[in-house]
């Protein structure tokens, strides 16, 4: 069957759908919101560590509390969770336009603002990979992930672009109003929502407990262990290309803010691409066969751009980089859903964001400093031989050609 055919696949579910989509305007509304608070703080601080701190305080609670809230995606219903991650970030986002449009917006309060609007993603980001499992068949999970996946880099596309755009012709409080007009479709999605979740097949835990269990879950299997640990050092090699893509704009093709929303589209661009081409691929090649293929071709390109000072050639291999890491990012997170039993899927996927997150938080980190600490250059060449060294745990252990775990009826 063709690719495209099996990716429409769980669009037949009608509750996939309109999760889908609302999700789709939700995630846009907030990498407008992003934007707006990244230039807010430009406006009302000359702090260059303030400054930064807004990106960190948006994914420093995802990387918290993913664990705390995965156990709950076990433990209550997913529907109401949620729900109230929807609600926290559109009633910060409703006050935080408030206090915009009034003038009364100081550092701290920003900082604030943005960190809870991070709690809801940590709270409802759980719930609604786990949820993945009540609305589509089995056969339909890697079709599933992929949608979402596309999804999010659809997002990474649009959102910074009209982010860029009401903040130059109204101001961040633009941008803000927008991010909390985008929750309303998901959260009128959420309170009509009439599937029911697949039953509990283990008792109501501690939360805390949960947590543990979850967690010794993981440890206790290789297989888990070692998917976990891949998607940690990925993300970790991988992720210098976004963290240093201002600074190949500004030093490499000499552009400004344009150019960098140029660059950020490519990237989002091939990662939709990835979508497709990683769903036939992993057909055509086997799993493993296509994480090693994706990390050579990702390696390879980041050296062309190292070397390269043309626009066109650089929005050139950030497509390709950016469809080598959604196609591989997609497939660990599939690897994950169809392994996991239903009683601990929310806190495996939990696990499975902390160290996407974490690698990326860290990698961030990491590769700002060795560009601090040499040149752009360095750190690009050392993270091309970083992505390549990522596959060396899976000589050990590859992934099976097909990922077909019935793991519910063992």
């Amino acid at each position: 069957m063709d690719a495209r055919s099996d990716l429409g696949k769980p669009f037949d579910n009608r509750h996939f759908r309109r999760l889908w989509f609302s999700v789709l305007i939700s995630n846009i509304g907030s990498m407008a919101q992003v934007v707006g608070a990244g230039w807010m703080m430009v406006i009302i601080t000359q702090s260059d560590t303030l400054i930064a701190l807004v990106q960190a305080s948006t994914t420093l609670p995802v990387m918290l509390f993913s664990l705390l809230t995965g156990a709950l995606a076990d433990s209550v219903d997913r529907r109401r969770q949620m729900l109230a991650g929807q609600m926290l970030m559109f009633m910060t986002s409703v006050v935080l336009t408030a206090t915009t449009y009034a003038g009364i917006v100081a550092p701290a309060f920003l900082l604030a603002c943005t960190f809870l609007i991070g709690c809801g993603t940590a709270l409802h980001l759980p719930a609604t990979q786990a949820s993945i499992r009540d609305l589509v068949p089995r056969e339909q999970i890697p079709s599933a992930v992929a949608l979402n996946s596309m999804s999010y880099n659809v997002t990474r596309s649009v959102g910074p672009a009209l982010g860029g755009i009401l903040v130059a012709f109204a101001g961040p409080a633009a941008a803000f109003a927008a991010n909390a007009v985008s929750y309303l479709p998901i959260l009128l999605s959420l309170l009509i929502w009439d599937s029911p979740r697949a039953a509990p097949t283990k008792p109501r835990e501690p939360i805390l407990l949960a947590v543990a269990t979850g967690v010794r879950y993981i440890a206790n299997s290789p297989y888990h262990s070692l998917l976990m640990a891949r998607a940690f050092l990925f993300s970790f090699a991988g992720v210098s290309v976004l963290a240093l893509l201002p600074l190949v704009t500004r030093d490499a093709v000499g552009g400004d803010s344009s150019v960098y929303g140029a660059l950020l589209s490519s990237f989002g661009a091939g990662a939709v691409g990835g979508v497709f081409a990683g769903l036939r691929l992993r057909r055509a090649i086997g799993n493993e066969a296509l994480v090693r293929a994706t990390a050579i071709i990702f390696a390879m390109t980041l050296i062309v751009l190292t070397l390269t000072r043309s626009l066109w050639l650089t929005c050139i291999c950030l497509v390709i980089i950016g469809a080598c890491w959604v196609a591989t990012m997609s497939l660990f997170n599939t690897a994950v859903q169809v392994s996991t039993p239903q009683w601990v899927i929310g806190r495996s996927m939990a696990v499975y964001q902390t160290a996407t997150f974490g690698g990326m938080a860290v990698g961030s980190w990491f590769w700002g400093m060795i560009t601090a600490a040499s040149s752009l250059a360095v750190a690009l060449l050392s993270a091309s031989a970083f992505v390549v060294a990522s596959l060396i745990p899976g000589l050990r252990q590859p992934l099976p050609s097909e990922l077909d775990f019935d793991v519910d009826k063992r």
